[in-house]
This record gives structure tokens, C-alpha cells and sequence, in this order.
């Protein structure tokens, strides 16, 4: 019932002014968190697509993911250390809070640095840890101090009227970082230090919204019942539809008149089991099963494992690739490089890739023909060569 009506159009981010918020339980994290993940790649990858559609390859208006807890509650995102530099030309923006660096550097390996790198902006706020601290002191970059040092000295005797005296003053110079990891981590004041493009490392303050007048206005200005959310109260209600079954060919025998299905695939309904794997097994020789070796014959095996009470589908999957005159070899390396599990998809994969062979073979025909075709021509241009000069 979840997925059976589409509640979001991610169009309207870019037609109107809007703010999409996704809240998960705490409590529930761990299993939300493929969800979450896959809601951020598929918002990327939808404003990444819609921004090729407009001039410049640009969005016409500018919208900004803002992602707390961003590596503990996404996960690993595929490719962001790719993204984030390249959403800028997009007119997309991410900010994004981490509680250390070191969790990025968990989710992400060998990319940690790359996504770092990719936030042009960063800010640290105090307390953080050590490692934190001495990143973000490297980061600021080295100085040089100058400092004098001066050293008085004097030999003198009470008998003596004038003493000899000893006074020097010497000019020294040092580097240090420009921020020292104290300064950064655990500043006195609580200060937070900015990370800027094309500008000094510098410390400020961040003045919270309700210390300022105007921006207090603006952000309780729709605290009213008047604009109140209403969520749901209740589950989606499931309305099942009937199926728009394709139109099936009147020859195409007993089997599949009348239920819908297309001309190969058997209507088992009122099948027992034993029915279903005698047929299974019918099949199966037609998809060259006796020569199926290795991996391919193991995910077979597996397969059939998993849905031993759903032995219907696996006998719809075999009459698909009986009808398609495939093995059972070709589904599974299309299963291998596809990288999915979806059935249907997998038999669109397969389909592309026969194609694909079919097209390329009749361009290396082709160009063999042609080359044929050259080299009879070049041949007979030597032929007509060599008589003229007998004659001559």
C-alpha cells in the first residue's frame, strides 16, 4: 500500500518555491537508513537530470539540501565525492553536519578526503576532538612570527664606581600554524572557526535566529493553527485495481486463452506443486540445464531454493527464457551486469543485450563485406593494370 500512489513530485523543487522535509525515528534509524540514502541519491540524480534540460546546464532556480547527521544517518551515498563537485554548476547545494570527521572517514575509506574536499565551506564548532582539531589547524595553514628576545647583564663590584655592563637584543623568526589545534578545539570563548573559498581562515560567532529580531519574525511567522501540518492519521488506503492485461493472440492455444497471459507462459492456477515442477522440469530442458556449470548453475539451484512455495514464478521466469530461446547461462550473466534483482528488468537487460550482439555482428558482416567488396575491386583494377601493359 506504501508505494501504491505517488504522494511527492520532485518537479515541484524546481517550479516553485518549496521545503521537503524527510524526519526519521531515531528509534527506527538502522532500518530507515537504506531509505533515507536511497531518497538522497534519487533526489541528486533527479536535479542533476533536470538540470541538463535547462540552458547551461543549470537550474533556474537554486535549490539546497541541508543533511543532518550526514554520514550516521545516509550511510554511504554512491559517488558523492563526485557530486559534490559538480552540483555547483547544477545551481545545487548540500550542507551537511557531522558530529567528527572521523565518521565520514568510516562510511567513506580511500573517498574520506575526496568528500571532505568537495564541501568548499566548512565550520568547526567547539568542543571537537583531537583529530578533528589537528585537521583543521593543518588546514589553516603556516605563518611567520616575528619576536625579539633581549638579555641584560652586569659585573660589578661595591668597590667599583662604574660597572661593566652586558646588554644584547636579538630579532628572531618562527612558524607556527595560523590557528594553533587549542585555538580551534577548545577556544576559551567557545568561538567557531570558517573555512571560506579564496578567503583566510577566520573565527566568528554564530548568532542564534531568535538573538535576532528579524530573523525571529520570519521564522514564527507561520507558527499559527492556521498553518498547521496535517499529517496522516491512518494508513494508506489500499484500493486494489484490476490488471490491464495485454491482448493475447486467439491461436495461441487452451492454455493461454482466456487468462490473460502471453502465448508460452502456463496459467497454473488450480496447479499443485508437483504439476508446477514436472513442467518446471519440462522446460528447463530447453534452456540447455544439463550444460549449465559453475555459478550460473548454483544461483539456479538458489533461486528455485527461495521460492520453493512460489514455484509458479520460476516456471514463469523459465517459459520467458524458453520464449526468448535463451539459456539459463544468458539470464545470469544479464542478472551479474545489470546489478539488480528485479525479474522483469533482468529479462529487459537480456533482450538489450541480444540486440546489442545482433547489431554488432551486422556491423562486423558489414565491414567484412566491405572489405570483401575493396579488395575484389583493387584486385581487379591490378588485373585491368597489368593487360594494358601486355598490350602496350
Amino acid at each position: 500500500a506504501t508505494t501504491f500512489s505517488n504522494e511527492l513530485d520532485l518537479e515541484t523543487v524546481i517550479e516553485k518555491p518549496t521545503l521537503f522535509i524527510v524526519e526519521l525515528r531515531e528509534s527506527e534509524l538502522e532500518m530507515l537508513r537504506p531509505m533515507a540514502n536511497v531518497i538522497v541519491t534519487e533526489i541528486l540524480r533527479f536535479l542533476t537530470k533536470r538540470a541538463e534540460s535547462f540552458p547551461n546546464t543549470s537550474l533556474p532556480r537554486p535549490v539546497g539540501l541541508v543533511i543532518d547527521e550526514f554520514a550516521s544517518a545516509l550511510g554511504r551515498l554512491p559517488d558523492i565525492h563526485v557530486k559534490l563537485n559538480t552540483l555547483r554548476s547544477r545551481n545545487v547545494s548540500i550542507v551537511a553536519s557531522v558530529q567528527s570527521l572521523a565518521q565520514i572517514q568510516a562510511n567513506y575509506g580511500d573517498d574520506a578526503e575526496s568528500v571532505i574536499a568537495g564541501f568548499s565551506t566548512k565550520i568547526f564548532m567547539p568542543n571537537l576532538d583531537v583529530s578533528d582539531a589537528e585537521w583543521a589547524s593543518k588546514e589553516s595553514g603556516q605563518m611567520t612570527i616575528r619576536f625579539k628576545t633581549s638579555s641584560t647583564g652586569s659585573n660589578k663590584k661595591l668597590t667599583e664606581i662604574f660597572a661593566s655592563k652586558n646588554d644584547s637584543v636579538q630579532e628572531q623568526v618562527q612558524q607556527r600554524p595560523v590557528l594553533t589545534p587549542d585555538e580551534i578545539g577548545k577556544p576559551a570563548d567557545n568561538i567557531a572557526t570558517f573555512f571560506f573559498p579564496n578567503t583566510p581562515v577566520f573565527q566568528g560567532f554564530l548568532v542564534p535566529f531568535y538573538e535576532i529580531p528579524v530573523q525571529l519574525q520570519r521564522m514564527t511567522e507561520f507558527d499559527t493553527d492556521d498553518f498547521s501540518f496535517n499529517l496522516r492519521e491512518a494508513p494508506i488506503e489500499y484500493k486494489e485495481k484490476p490488471l490491464k492485461l495485454p491482448q493475447t493472440d486467439t491461436n495461441s492455444g487452451q492454455q493461454s486463452a482466456g487468462s490473460g497471459l502471453k502465448p508460452g507462459i502456463t496459467d497454473t492456477k488450480g496447479w499443485s506443486d508437483e504439476q508446477i515442477r514436472e513442467k518446471l522440469e519440462e522446460v528447463k530442458k530447453d534452456l540447455e540445464w544439463d550444460k549449465t556449470t559453475g555459478s550460473a548453475r548454483k544461483w539456479w539451484l538458489a533461486f528455485e531454493n527461495e521460492n520453493q512455495h512460489r514455484l509458479a514464478l520460476v516456471l514463469r521466469l523459465a517459459e520467458e527464457l524458453q520464449i526468448r530461446k535463451a539459456t539459463i547461462t544468458e539470464f545470469f550473466l544479464a542478472y551479474v551486469y545489470s546489478n539488480t534483482d528485479n525479474i522483469q528488468a533482468n529479462l529487459n537487460y537480456l533482450d538489450y543485450t541480444r540486440l546489442k550482439r545482433q547489431e554488432e555482428e551486422r556491423k562486423r558482416k558489414a565491414r567484412a563485406e566491405a572489405a570483401k567488396k575493396k579488395a575484389a575491386e583493387h584486385a581487379s583494377s591490378d588485373t585491368s593494370s597489368s593487360q594494358s601493359q601486355a598490350v602496350g
